[in-house]
């Protein structure tokens, strides 16, 4: 099954009718399991003509990518697609974006599409619906900051839903899946001596073993948190030579951290594929989603009650049968839990 990324425009006629009208069509062939807010925006190439109104939307397709192209373009002409040339108005336009992670070149069909990354009506709807997704070296974040920075006046202006069409529930992540994906998860947690996390939204204790342990094993990887943790961070706290996502319900990005990837919803690491260790910091609810998902958990145990009033759920060391002590001081120890064969 491979994961397909689409953009969908129209700035001629019944402009939401005539997405609502392809989005359905697709959906009856193919599996829709993500589907963004309408965007509007000026004509981009031919200027003279009425705007745009756009969508993304992910696919999880099983057919060959020739047949699916072909489908697509069956779509287009059942809806009357018509333009003169490139760039001039149409009724409804499908382009295919992203076949997974890979590439394809023909004489009928480049992948990735070749103006993905110079069009924000393309990259404003896919962060909202694949933050985490990265077709390259480069974030979808930093290609739309670039685009914004060449062309400020290309003003792209979200709309609302797309009413009337509907998405199933996303299907829950495991590790298996994870681990085929070569997606690699690891906790960093650390507990008073009742399980406490944090107290009044902050972690009470300041321990210098525990901070070098930390920037020493997340160096170079990506830290993964919660809006909560992430606001609760102390001013001096920068992200240094890691990067920085942020588990989030608000779409908005985090003024402090401009750089930090905003994902709405676990399933998003789907469309994951890095070399590099993301590392799952807190706080409570995204332990408990995330640690189960992991290869590894670092867990530094703290000497003292600090009377938190956030605990660590401990249902997650079931996942891990195989304990180490790395090591112990006067103010706790730190505590290596593994899968098996890990």
């Amino acid at each position: 099954m491979t994961r397909v990324y689409l953009s969908l425009g129209t700035n001629l006629g019944n402009r939401e009718a005539q997405l609502r009208k392809a989005v359905g069509l697709l959906q009856e062939r193919f599996g829709l399991f993500a589907l963004s807010s309408l965007w509007e925006t000026e004509p981009w190439g031919r200027v003279r003509q009425p705007p745009f109104l756009n969508l993304t939307l992910g696919l999880e397709v099983s057919r060959p990518l020739s047949a699916f192209f072909s489908r697509t373009r069956a779509i287009e002409q059942r809806l009357g697609k018509r333009k003169d040339g490139f760039w001039a108005a149409r009724n409804i336009d499908i382009d295919l974006l992203f076949w997974g992670h890979g590439y394809h070149r023909s004489p009928q069909l480049l992948i990735p599409h070749p103006y993905w990354y110079q069009r924000a009506f393309v990259l404003k709807p896919l962060l909202e619906i694949a933050p985490l997704f990265n077709p390259g070296e480069r974030s979808l974040l930093f290609w739309l900051r670039r685009c914004e920075a060449e062309d400020p006046s290309g003003a792209v202006r979200r709309v609302g839903p797309l009413e009337g069409i509907s998405l199933p529930p996303p299907t829950p992540l495991s590790y298996g899946k994870l681990e085929a994906q070569g997606l690699v998860l690891r906790g960093i947690v650390g507990v008073d001596k009742c399980q406490g996390l944090a107290r009044g939204g902050r972690i009470p204790w300041d321990i210098p073993e525990d901070r070098s342990f930390f920037r020493e094993q997340t160096r170079g990887g990506i830290l993964c948190l919660g809006r909560r943790t992430a606001e609760s961070l102390p001013q001096t706290f920068a992200p240094g030579e890691r990067e920085l996502w942020i588990l989030s319900r608000n779409a908005s990005f985090f003024n402090r951290f401009p750089d930090a990837l905003v994902f709405h919803h676990p399933e998003e690491l789907r469309d994951v594929q890095t070399p590099k260790s993301i590392w799952i910091c807190g706080g409570g609810e995204v332990y408990a989603q995330f640690l189960p998902l992991c290869s590894e958990v670092y867990l530094t145990q703290v000497a003292a009650d600090y009377h938190c009033d956030q605990f660590l759920d401990p249902s997650w060391r079931k996942c891990f049968p195989v304990i180490h002590c790395l090591s112990r001081s006067p103010h706790g120890a730190i505590w290596s839990y593994r899968r098996l064969g890990k």
